[in-house]
């Protein structure tokens, strides 16, 4: 659900209804009063999620070298066990 909002003197923001972050730029972005204030709004969040998908690439980078060598312990696991 989106709703607008007036902010006094601000004007018009938008609301999405989570309370996320999203909607914070959203509203920030929006209810600038000058155009040049909206783009300067708009390079922070577009900044600000370049580095959340960097961290997420990293993060998934890092989980999956984590399965690997789990997997691989497991398999050194199971040729010990069945030597034994």
């Amino acid at each position: 659900m989106i709703e607008r909002h007036e902010f006094g003197g601000r004007g018009a923001g938008v609301r999405i209804g989570d309370g996320s972050l999203y909607d914070w730029f959203v509203e920030e972005i929006l209810t600038a009063e000058d155009p040049g204030e909206r783009v300067e709004e708009l390079e922070t969040a577009m900044r600000l999620l370049q580095s959340v998908r960097q961290t997420r690439r990293f993060a998934a980078m890092a989980e999956a070298a984590f399965d690997e060598a789990t997997r691989e312990l497991n398999q050194v696991r199971r040729r010990r066990r069945s030597k034994l």
